[in-house]
């Protein structure tokens, strides 16, 4: 295939998610998966089969998309919408499509991102791998590995050669991953041997330096030429926010920019003090405080900002400057984002990327609330994405911007001192009625009960409930009052945790004000029952 054509078909393709950012999936497949498949040798009209339908035991799939071979599948594609980010669940559904077929080569796309799976076995078990993921933007240099899928390859046989070699190559560098700290010694040692005690510190850094260099060059995938790799390519990316008298001046300075950007590319999150520890460590003596202020305010913090996925820190914000790698990116990212979270005050990113970062994870965290109706910190910070913008942990990024999102969101509670949890009720409040189709009564209305409006109808809801199951069963305990709500009650209980709460602060008192009920203690300890009367003293 010709380099033009793929890059024809990424720039239109490019072109299509902008206008298009919410294309669905059939949208992807009509415009982005077509063409595609075409220019990996498929014909689109005699090859490639849509929805196509394959009865495994006793259940019938559909298949987004099949390449077919002599009527055979060949290769199975699952196509989602560009809004949606890939993610586990989307693998694991493909892939059990190819195990269920005994197809052995899966494509998984959004139109943005490119992941193959390949089907191999095990003994008797049917084992898959995500060979590899190629971004849109980056699909000229990656296609030759997208090669896998063509026609003539699959057809032939020789695409088990290059995802044997694919294979290899990721087993490779996870040996060297786990055996990093051995490596790093042993070339060392044998450095100093040859260069002397005196320079051993110097050795040890740069050593610990060129094997990390090599881990994530070797990690990188074509597509990541994108991030500097010399001084060269520094002063490319730059230009003239670089400054410098003499280019001489100019490439020390970008030597000690891609030295930084290495760095914050491999801790992914550092302050301003470790970065001038680590070109302390590099170059002793040379880089002391004022030194590295110096070089930081004159031409560093500036020309950092420049670079590819690089995050700076707000003002007021602690100064942790983040670097935010694809896979990271990916996690982050949601499909459309609601208008209040757009209108955010907390949102205190300078630059665009990281204020859309921030957006979707106030998003991501008020659609797990929607979800599941209600949530801790904790257990928010336990399903978020580890990302916190621009500061240093989740504690700042609550604190300052998610807990602020919260308050300035219509449709939640926060937490009052009884609970702990944040709840979603309903932009106009559906959940938070229980769906209780009780007609709420004067003494119950006249019930010193706290908590916000919403919260208080909740509760007198809940009383009621009680109430009138009392009045029904005319003798109950706790235990009966227990089992009645877990049968009947949908959801949460009137922000209380559980159950336990709920009788502790609301049913236990309550019922004993409640017109025509007696409460009857059996012993000091016993269990308590009410009792309900049917009088014409009932007020009800």
């Amino acid at each position: 295939m010709a380099g033009g054509d793929v890059k024809d078909y990424v720039k239109r393709s490019e072109s299509l998610l902008e206008t298009s950012s919410q294309m669905n999936e059939n949208d992807v497949g009509l415009k982005l998966i077509r063409p595609l498949v075409e220019m990996l040798g498929w014909d689109s009209y005699t090859d490639l089969q849509s929805e196509y339908s394959v009865r495994a035991g006793t259940t019938q799939l559909r298949i987004d998309y099949a390449l077919l071979e002599e009527s055979t599948p060949a290769v199975l594609i699952e196509a989602k919408g560009a809004a949606v980010s890939l993610n586990e669940d989307h693998r694991e559904q493909l892939a059990s499509y190819m195990r269920q077929t005994g197809v052995e080569w899966g494509l998984l796309t959004n139109g943005r991102s490119f992941q193959v799976l390949r089907l191999t076995s095990e003994g008797t078990t049917s084992m898959q791998d995500t060979l590899v993921e190629i971004q849109l933007e980056g699909m000229t240099q990656d296609w030759d590995i997208m090669n896998v899928l063509s026609k003539e390859m699959v057809v032939s046989g020789d695409a088990h050669q290059l995802a044997d070699q694919l294979d290899t190559r990721k087993q490779g560098i996870r040996e060297l991953q786990r055996n990093k700290d051995n490596l790093a010694d042993q070339l060392t040692e044998t450095l100093v041997e040859q260069a002397g005690d005196i320079l051993q510190h110097e050795i040890e850094v740069e050593v610990t330096e060129f094997v990390d260099d090599l881990i994530q060059s070797l990690q990188a995938e074509p597509s990541d030429s994108e991030f500097p790799t010399t001084a060269d390519e520094i002063l490319d990316k730059v230009g003239t926010v670089l400054p410098g008298r003499k280019e001489e001046q100019r490439q020390k300075r970008a030597e000690i920019v891609l030295s930084l950007y290495k760095f914050l590319r491999k801790q992914e999150r550092v302050d301003k003090d470790g970065m001038q520890q680590h070109l302390s460590n590099k170059r002793p003596n040379e880089f002391d405080k004022d030194e590295f202020e110096r070089h930081w305010v004159n031409y560093v913090r500036d020309t950092l900002a420049e670079l590819p996925r690089v995050e700076q820190p707000v003002r007021g914000a602690t100064q942790i400057w983040r670097y935010v790698p694809p896979k990271l990116d990916e996690k982050i990212s949601v499909g459309e984002i609601d208008e209040w979270i757009l209108n955010l005050e907390s949102i205190v990113a300078k630059d665009v990327e990281s204020a859309a970062r921030q957006r979707a994870m106030v998003q991501r965290a008020h659609d797990y609330l929607q979800e599941n109706e209600r949530a801790t910190k904790d257990e928010l910070e336990e399903v978020l994405p580890p990302y916190t913008a621009h500061y240093i942990d989740f504690e700042g990024f609550w604190s300052s911007c998610l807990k602020e999102a919260f308050n300035a969101s219509d449709d939640l509670y926060k937490p009052t001192r009884s609970h702990q949890y944040w709840y979603y009720t309903g932009g106009n409040g559906e959940k938070s009625q229980l769906k209780l189709d009780v007609e709420i009564e004067d003494w119950v209305l006249k019930q010193d009960i706290s908590g916000q409006d919403r919260t208080i109808q909740q509760r007198q809801s809940l009383l009621q409930f009680a109430y009138e199951y009392l009045q029904q069963v005319e003798t109950a305990k706790r235990y009966g009052f227990e089992e009645y709500f877990r049968e009947n009650i949908p959801g949460n209980t009137g922000q209380y945790r559980n159950f336990d709460g709920l009788w502790s602060y609301l049913i236990k008192d309550g019922l004993k004000q409640a017109p025509g009920v007696d409460v009857i203690q059996s012993g000091k300890s016993g269990p308590t029952t009410y009792e309900y009367r049917n009088t014409d003293s009932d007020n009800r």
